[in-house]
Protein backbone atom coordinates (compact mmCIF):
# COMPACT_ATOMS: atom_id res chain seq x y z
CA UNK A 1 0.00 0.00 0.00
CA UNK A 2 1.18 3.35 -0.98
CA UNK A 3 1.95 5.19 2.07
CA UNK A 4 -0.16 8.06 3.27
CA UNK A 5 2.42 10.64 3.78
CA UNK A 6 5.45 9.89 1.27
CA UNK A 7 8.43 11.96 2.37
CA UNK A 8 10.52 10.78 -0.27
CA UNK A 9 10.83 8.93 -3.85
CA UNK A 10 13.61 6.68 -4.72
CA UNK A 11 13.82 6.07 -8.21
CA UNK A 12 15.09 2.72 -7.59
CA UNK A 13 16.01 0.54 -10.83
CA UNK A 14 17.55 -2.85 -9.41
CA UNK A 15 21.05 -2.22 -9.55
CA UNK A 16 23.39 -1.94 -6.36
CA UNK A 17 23.62 2.15 -6.59
CA UNK A 18 19.92 2.59 -6.26
CA UNK A 19 19.42 0.28 -3.51
CA UNK A 20 22.42 2.07 -1.73
CA UNK A 21 20.53 5.24 -2.07
CA UNK A 22 17.20 3.80 -0.87
CA UNK A 23 18.79 2.76 2.12
CA UNK A 24 20.00 6.15 3.18
CA UNK A 25 16.70 7.44 2.13
CA UNK A 26 15.01 5.02 4.37
CA UNK A 27 17.77 5.84 7.55
CA UNK A 28 16.91 9.62 7.02
CA UNK A 29 13.26 9.34 6.13
CA UNK A 30 11.74 6.17 7.89
CA UNK A 31 11.02 3.41 5.42
CA UNK A 32 7.47 3.69 6.18
CA UNK A 33 7.49 7.13 4.72
CA UNK A 34 9.62 5.86 1.37
CA UNK A 35 8.44 5.01 -2.02
CA UNK A 36 10.58 2.91 -4.22
CA UNK A 37 9.76 3.26 -7.22
CA UNK A 38 10.34 1.21 -10.49
CA UNK A 39 9.68 1.72 -13.99
CA UNK A 40 9.36 -1.61 -16.00
CA UNK A 41 10.84 -2.00 -19.10
CA UNK A 42 9.13 -5.39 -19.26
CA UNK A 43 12.81 -6.66 -20.30
CA UNK A 44 14.25 -7.12 -17.44
CA UNK A 45 15.92 -9.96 -16.13
CA UNK A 46 14.10 -12.25 -13.41
CA UNK A 47 16.84 -12.33 -11.00
CA UNK A 48 16.18 -8.19 -11.29
CA UNK A 49 12.90 -8.48 -9.75
CA UNK A 50 14.21 -11.16 -7.05
CA UNK A 51 16.41 -8.13 -6.29
CA UNK A 52 14.20 -5.29 -6.08
CA UNK A 53 11.60 -7.01 -3.97
CA UNK A 54 14.56 -8.53 -1.61
CA UNK A 55 15.81 -5.58 -1.32
CA UNK A 56 12.70 -3.39 -0.46
CA UNK A 57 11.48 -5.81 1.91
CA UNK A 58 14.79 -5.52 3.72
CA UNK A 59 14.19 -1.86 3.69
CA UNK A 60 10.79 -1.85 4.85
CA UNK A 61 9.78 0.05 2.31
CA UNK A 62 7.18 0.38 -0.31
CA UNK A 63 7.87 -1.04 -3.77
CA UNK A 64 5.72 0.82 -6.69
CA UNK A 65 6.33 -0.91 -9.57
CA UNK A 66 5.22 0.84 -13.27
CA UNK A 67 4.65 -0.05 -16.77
CA UNK A 68 3.78 1.55 -19.75
CA UNK A 69 0.63 0.18 -21.09
CA UNK A 70 -1.02 0.54 -24.37
CA UNK A 71 -4.31 -1.26 -25.85
CA UNK A 72 -3.83 -3.95 -22.77
CA UNK A 73 -0.20 -4.92 -23.40
CA UNK A 74 3.04 -3.84 -21.96
CA UNK A 75 5.32 -1.51 -23.89
CA UNK A 76 9.00 -2.90 -24.42
CA UNK A 77 11.79 -1.33 -25.49
CA UNK A 78 11.30 -2.68 -29.11
CA UNK A 79 7.90 -1.52 -29.19
CA UNK A 80 8.96 2.10 -29.26
CA UNK A 81 11.76 1.49 -32.24
CA UNK A 82 9.22 0.24 -33.98
CA UNK A 83 6.60 2.99 -32.87
CA UNK A 84 8.87 6.04 -33.29
CA UNK A 85 11.19 4.01 -36.37
CA UNK A 86 13.99 4.55 -35.14
CA UNK A 87 16.49 2.36 -32.89
CA UNK A 88 17.59 3.80 -29.44
CA UNK A 89 21.28 4.70 -29.05
CA UNK A 90 22.97 6.73 -26.68
CA UNK A 91 22.36 10.25 -27.81
CA UNK A 92 18.28 9.35 -28.36
CA UNK A 93 17.30 7.23 -25.74
CA UNK A 94 13.80 7.37 -26.49
CA UNK A 95 13.39 4.35 -24.49
CA UNK A 96 14.27 5.17 -21.76
CA UNK A 97 12.38 8.64 -21.88
CA UNK A 98 8.91 6.36 -23.15
CA UNK A 99 9.41 3.26 -20.58
CA UNK A 100 11.23 5.21 -17.54
CA UNK A 101 10.47 9.17 -17.17
CA UNK A 102 7.35 9.74 -18.43
CA UNK A 103 5.43 7.14 -16.28
CA UNK A 104 7.64 7.79 -13.46
CA UNK A 105 6.58 11.70 -14.00
CA UNK A 106 3.00 11.01 -14.54
CA UNK A 107 3.07 8.73 -11.37
CA UNK A 108 5.15 11.63 -9.19
CA UNK A 109 2.73 14.20 -10.14
CA UNK A 110 -0.61 11.88 -9.14
CA UNK A 111 0.74 10.69 -6.32
CA UNK A 112 3.68 12.89 -4.85
CA UNK A 113 2.90 16.39 -2.58
CA UNK A 114 4.72 19.52 -3.83
CA UNK A 115 8.54 19.63 -2.83
CA UNK A 116 8.47 16.08 -2.08
CA UNK A 117 12.48 14.62 -2.39
CA UNK A 118 13.43 12.73 -5.25
CA UNK A 119 16.24 10.55 -4.51
CA UNK A 120 18.50 9.21 -6.93
CA UNK A 121 21.50 6.61 -6.99
CA UNK A 122 24.63 8.95 -8.33
CA UNK A 123 27.77 8.60 -7.12
CA UNK A 124 30.44 11.46 -6.41
CA UNK A 125 31.76 10.40 -10.04
CA UNK A 126 28.42 12.36 -11.50
CA UNK A 127 28.83 15.44 -10.26
CA UNK A 128 28.18 16.74 -13.99
CA UNK A 129 24.53 14.23 -13.86
CA UNK A 130 23.53 15.48 -10.57
CA UNK A 131 24.08 19.34 -11.33
CA UNK A 132 21.94 19.05 -14.75
CA UNK A 133 19.20 17.36 -11.85
CA UNK A 134 19.46 20.14 -9.66
CA UNK A 135 18.71 22.50 -12.37
CA UNK A 136 15.22 21.49 -12.83
CA UNK A 137 12.31 23.44 -12.19
CA UNK A 138 9.57 20.69 -12.19
CA UNK A 139 8.77 21.27 -8.38
CA UNK A 140 10.70 18.41 -6.83
CA UNK A 141 13.76 18.61 -4.88
CA UNK A 142 16.48 16.07 -6.00
CA UNK A 143 18.43 14.29 -3.30
CA UNK A 144 21.86 12.66 -3.87
CA UNK A 145 22.66 10.69 -0.49
CA UNK A 146 25.60 8.73 -2.08
CA UNK A 147 27.07 11.77 -3.21
CA UNK A 148 26.66 13.23 0.40
CA UNK A 149 30.14 13.25 2.55
CA UNK A 150 31.62 10.58 3.83
CA UNK A 151 30.48 9.64 0.32
CA UNK A 152 29.21 5.99 0.05
CA UNK A 153 30.98 3.71 -1.62
CA UNK A 154 29.87 0.34 -4.00
CA UNK A 155 32.10 -1.61 -1.21
CA UNK A 156 29.87 -0.30 1.73
CA UNK A 157 26.52 -1.33 -0.16
CA UNK A 158 27.93 -4.47 -0.79
CA UNK A 159 28.60 -4.84 2.76
CA UNK A 160 24.84 -3.69 3.77
CA UNK A 161 23.52 -6.48 1.32
CA UNK A 162 25.94 -9.19 2.89
CA UNK A 163 24.43 -8.36 6.56
CA UNK A 164 21.10 -8.73 5.11
CA UNK A 165 21.74 -11.89 3.26
CA UNK A 166 21.16 -10.51 -0.03
CA UNK A 167 22.72 -11.40 -3.56
CA UNK A 168 23.38 -8.76 -5.52
CA UNK A 169 22.22 -8.85 -9.08
CA UNK A 170 23.68 -11.98 -11.19
CA UNK A 171 24.36 -9.36 -13.88
CA UNK A 172 27.08 -7.95 -12.01
CA UNK A 173 28.98 -11.25 -11.78
CA UNK A 174 28.98 -11.79 -15.68
CA UNK A 175 30.43 -8.88 -16.33
CA UNK A 176 28.23 -5.90 -16.98
CA UNK A 177 28.48 -2.83 -15.36
CA UNK A 178 24.63 -2.81 -14.63
CA UNK A 179 21.66 -5.16 -14.37
CA UNK A 180 19.19 -3.08 -16.89
CA UNK A 181 17.12 -4.29 -19.53
CA UNK A 182 18.59 -8.16 -19.23
CA UNK A 183 21.63 -6.80 -20.88
CA UNK A 184 20.49 -5.41 -23.77
CA UNK A 185 21.14 -1.87 -23.71
CA UNK A 186 20.23 0.23 -26.72
CA UNK A 187 23.28 2.90 -25.17
CA UNK A 188 26.25 0.75 -24.75
CA UNK A 189 28.77 -0.77 -27.22
CA UNK A 190 30.26 -3.21 -29.33
CA UNK A 191 31.93 -4.24 -26.20
CA UNK A 192 28.72 -4.78 -23.63
CA UNK A 193 26.83 -6.35 -26.83
CA UNK A 194 30.11 -8.62 -27.62
CA UNK A 195 29.59 -10.02 -23.55
CA UNK A 196 26.01 -10.55 -23.85
CA UNK A 197 26.62 -12.47 -26.34
CA UNK A 198 28.90 -14.31 -24.93
CA UNK A 199 27.17 -14.40 -21.54
CA UNK A 200 23.61 -14.29 -22.71
CA UNK A 201 23.47 -16.21 -26.51
CA UNK A 202 19.42 -16.29 -26.00
CA UNK A 203 19.33 -12.88 -25.00
CA UNK A 204 21.60 -11.42 -27.73
CA UNK A 205 19.69 -13.63 -30.16
CA UNK A 206 16.28 -11.97 -29.94
CA UNK A 207 17.86 -8.81 -30.46
CA UNK A 208 19.47 -9.96 -33.06
CA UNK A 209 16.58 -11.07 -34.76
CA UNK A 210 14.20 -7.81 -33.65
CA UNK A 211 16.79 -6.03 -35.39
CA UNK A 212 16.41 -7.92 -38.64
CA UNK A 213 12.75 -7.66 -38.59
CA UNK A 214 13.06 -3.77 -37.66
CA UNK A 215 15.35 -2.98 -41.19
CA UNK A 216 12.64 -5.58 -43.02
CA UNK A 217 9.56 -3.61 -41.55
CA UNK A 218 11.19 0.18 -41.47
CA UNK A 219 13.57 -0.63 -45.27
CA UNK A 220 16.34 1.66 -42.68
CA UNK A 221 19.55 0.25 -42.23
CA UNK A 222 20.25 1.55 -38.86
CA UNK A 223 21.84 -0.61 -36.53
CA UNK A 224 22.01 -1.14 -32.69
CA UNK A 225 25.52 -0.91 -32.85
CA UNK A 226 28.63 1.49 -34.50
CA UNK A 227 32.20 -0.06 -34.98
CA UNK A 228 34.49 3.00 -36.37
CA UNK A 229 31.28 4.79 -37.03
CA UNK A 230 29.95 2.42 -39.28
CA UNK A 231 26.82 0.40 -38.78
CA UNK A 232 27.39 -2.61 -38.31
CA UNK A 233 24.46 -5.28 -37.70
CA UNK A 234 24.20 -7.51 -34.38
CA UNK A 235 24.72 -10.88 -37.15
CA UNK A 236 28.20 -9.31 -38.34
CA UNK A 237 29.07 -8.38 -34.81
CA UNK A 238 28.47 -12.51 -33.81
CA UNK A 239 30.37 -13.13 -36.34
CA UNK A 240 33.97 -11.12 -35.67
CA UNK A 241 33.12 -12.49 -31.75
CA UNK A 242 33.42 -15.69 -33.01
CA UNK A 243 36.33 -15.14 -35.10
CA UNK A 244 38.21 -13.35 -31.62
CA UNK A 245 38.44 -9.82 -33.95
CA UNK A 246 36.10 -7.71 -31.33
CA UNK A 247 36.67 -8.92 -27.24
CA UNK A 248 33.86 -8.82 -24.70
CA UNK A 249 34.48 -5.61 -22.39
CA UNK A 250 34.44 -7.03 -18.80
CA UNK A 251 33.24 -4.26 -16.07
CA UNK A 252 33.47 -4.56 -12.49
CA UNK A 253 31.93 -1.62 -10.00
CA UNK A 254 35.54 -0.75 -8.41
CA UNK A 255 36.00 -0.44 -4.96
CA UNK A 256 36.54 3.55 -4.47
CA UNK A 257 37.23 3.80 -0.49
CA UNK A 258 40.68 4.50 -1.26
CA UNK A 259 39.61 7.38 -3.70
CA UNK A 260 36.47 8.77 -1.65
CA UNK A 261 39.25 10.69 0.81
CA UNK A 262 40.79 12.25 -1.95
CA UNK A 263 37.84 13.89 -3.78
CA UNK A 264 37.89 17.30 -3.67
CA UNK A 265 35.79 19.01 -1.35
CA UNK A 266 32.70 19.17 -3.19
CA UNK A 267 29.78 20.52 -0.78
CA UNK A 268 26.88 18.71 -3.27
CA UNK A 269 24.56 20.11 -0.28
CA UNK A 270 24.65 24.01 -1.56
CA UNK A 271 22.66 24.93 -4.73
Amino acid sequence: MIPQQIKACVHYSGGLMSWGAAKLACDKYGAQNVVLLFSDVGTEDPDVYRFLVQGASALGAHLEIIRMNQGGAYVKPWDIAFMKKIIPNWKFSICSGELKIKPALAWEKEHLPQNCPIIIGFSIEEIERIERMRKRKDGYIYEFPLAEKPYTSVCQIREWLRELNIEEPKMYAEGFNHANCNGGCFKAGLGHWARLYRERPEVFAYHEAKEKEWQETTGKDITVCMRKNQRILLSELRELVDAGIIEPSYYRLPCACGLIEDQLELNLTEQ
